[in-house]
């Protein structure tokens, strides 16, 4: 497995800028480490904001923590449970069952890209 990014130095607790309502929520910012998510638009030193959340549903991008390193990993159902999908074609897919908790720090939220 292959580490895709390390923690920011900000982090923010409060409301996002998208002129909903919604209660006080924890983000932190990650910055990527890796240059394997281009095709998908993701750039190394892009940064990703990510809200520590146990509500998780299918399709979303998902940062888990395995083995010491940071992974994403889009989150779909599967027979077992979860399927935490790999976003690059030479990473395997992992299959997590039910009774498993996932090891998720929290839900990709936006990825920013200075200019």
């Amino acid at each position: 497995m292959t580490e895709v990014a390390t923690q920011g130095k900000q982090v923010m607790t409060g409301k996002m800028d998208t002129g909903m309502e919604q209660p006080a929520t924890s983000f932190v910012w990650y910055i990527l480490t890796t240059s394997r998510l281009q095709p998908m638009g993701i750039y190394k030193g892009d940064k990703l904001l990510v809200e520590k959340t146990t509500a998780l549903t299918a399709g979303q991008i998902v940062l888990l923590q395995m083995d010491g390193k940071l992974l994403l990993r889009k989150l779909e159902q599967s027979n077992q449970g979860w399927a935490l999908v790999a976003l690059q074609q030479k990473l395997a897919s992992l299959e997590w069952p039910l009774h498993r908790a996932l090891p998720i720090l929290g839900v990709v939220r936006q990825v920013v890209r200075e200019v």
